[in-house]
């Protein structure tokens, strides 16, 4: 299927005005991606000589699998699936994300313990947004 510069500037008028955070189109030939989310800048770090015992970080984490709304437990007014200081295994459901009227169960991929819920209840995640930190067992 082949877009017109016409087709491809009216695809995107009607993102704009669309409620849509995101839009990709994929053909053999084409590829359209989309996006209003606002832009995360990186921050710089400078590297400084210390002479104190560096620590290295070994929590891992649980990201988003897709773009949509982020619900902490399995309907309204009952418990989040997991809560600050819960053990988390593989393969465990943490997280439901709303997709294009979709529920998708969000599992985990590592083991351990919750440390941090790093997005609120009802958010709009991005694809890899970091929902929780885990330190493994």
């Amino acid at each position: 299927m082949d877009f017109s510069l016409a087709d491809i500037q009216a695809l995107m008028r009607d993102f704009e005005n669309s409620s849509l955070r995101e839009f990709k189109l994929d053909t053999n030939d084409t590829h359209l991606y989309l996006n209003k989310n606002e832009a995360q800048t990186t921050p710089v770090y400078q590297a400084t000589t210390v002479d104190t015992p560096v620590t290295v970080d070994e929590t891992l984490t649980i990201t988003a699998p897709l773009v949509g709304t982020l619900y902490l437990a399995s309907k309204p007014g009952v418990a989040n699936f997991k809560q600050v200081g819960d053990p988390v295994s593989i393969g465990e459901t943490v997280a439901i994300i709303e997709s294009m009227k979709l529920m998708t169960e969000v599992h985990s991929e590592v083991a351990g313990t919750i440390v941090a819920i790093n997005a609120e209840n009802e958010a709009v995640v991005g694809y890899d947004d970091v929902l929780f930190t885990v330190q493994p067992n």
